[in-house]
């Protein structure tokens, strides 16, 4: 009979799983399959009755997983904690495996904006009860056990590891456009694209609020289809930041932008989700109110890196004082 503790063996994780408690039942039954092909499983079976003290330990199996597997269903799309729990996941740059247990389209609805872009470039395993399961549990087994050969070999070497995984979770992005398949907003993004290189044909300089008003005139319409307002205001604050316009001189250079897109202007929509991704993770992470702000701090060893300590200097000029202190 299955244990009511979360696996605590000594040993490091081979996977963490985070779910929503209405989805226990799911989460028991995909654990136990796990366990039976050898996995090394850590999940929370105790509850959130338990305390800070065990949410903190929530916080640490995630840093020490070799994989983090999230059930996705509209409960946990609508669940703090598991916004929490992936947002440090992403940031300790673990391979993240999204399984879906319901119809995606409805998971895609429920999800905020910010949890939506973080996985918008991961591909989803259904497991949804079918005919197809025992296919798609194979699958989701194999390709933990592919993450963990990479972890091994990263033990051996490190930074090509880490650039096999960065360039699995990131460089294949697709953009959360083609995710929607919204063809309009696709265009619109394509057109605003266009009208930076016809500035630039000109100009080495754009002035920001030329940039501001182009990107909502262009881009406005159809990003409300994906996104608030105040989401809309959020990406433009990041590319004011990313871009380093600097107050008195509101000018967006042609070599910021090039910075920006890696010297590729058709990506400048990829950079922009990379950025927002990794803005949403951060601040989700960190806010004072977060699940997992004190493990993230106790393990900034661990899962520093040249683009978290920039993240989390950013986050120093946060409008919100929370997110600052």
């Amino acid at each position: 009979m299955a244990s009511n503790k979360p696996q605590l063996e000594s040993r490091q994780p081979d996977v963490m799983i985070s779910y929503s408690r209405a989805n226990q039942d799911f989460m028991r039954k995909l654990k136990n399959s796990f366990i039976e092909n050898g996995l090394q499983v850590w999940v929370d079976e105790i509850g959130l009755e338990a305390g800070s003290e065990f949410l903190n330990k929530i916080g640490q199996a995630i840093v020490d997983a070799k994989v983090f597997l999230v059930i996705l269903s509209k409960n946990s799309a609508t669940s703090k904690y598991c916004r929490d729990e992936l947002a440090l996941a992403y940031i300790s740059n673990k391979p993240i495996i999204p399984v879906s247990i319901e119809v995606k389209n409805d998971i895609l609805t429920a999800l905020d904006f910010g949890m939506r872009l973080t996985l918008a470039s991961m591909e989803w395993i259904s497991l949804v009860d079918g005919p197809q399961y025992d296919i798609q549990l194979s699958k989701t087994i194999a390709t933990i056990n592919t993450f963990i050969g990479d972890d091994v070999k990263s033990h051996i070497n490190p930074e090509k590891s880490q650039v096999r995984l960065l360039n699995r979770q990131i460089s294949k992005h697709k953009k959360v456009l083609m995710e929607y398949e919204e063809k309009e907003m696709i265009k619109s993004g394509e057109k605003f694209i266009q009208f930076l290189k016809d500035c630039y044909l000109t100009a080495d300089m754009i002035p920001w609020s030329l940039f501001e008003q182009k990107f909502y005139e262009i881009n406005g319409p159809d990003l409300e289809k994906l996104c608030s307002f105040d989401n809309e205001v959020w990406l433009l604050g990041i590319l004011y930041r990313e871009l380093e316009v600097l107050e008195g001189n509101e000018n967006v250079s042609k070599q910021q932008l090039l910075e920006f897109t890696d010297h590729n202007i058709d990506t400048f929509w990829e950079n922009v989700e990379e950025q927002a991704v990794q803005s949403y993770a951060m601040r989700e992470v960190f806010n004072m109110d977060s699940s997992v702000r004190i493990p993230a701090i106790m393990n900034l060893s661990k899962i520093k890196s040249p683009a978290v300590m920039e993240a989390l200097s950013d986050l120093l000029t946060d409008s919100d004082p929370n997110i600052r202190s």
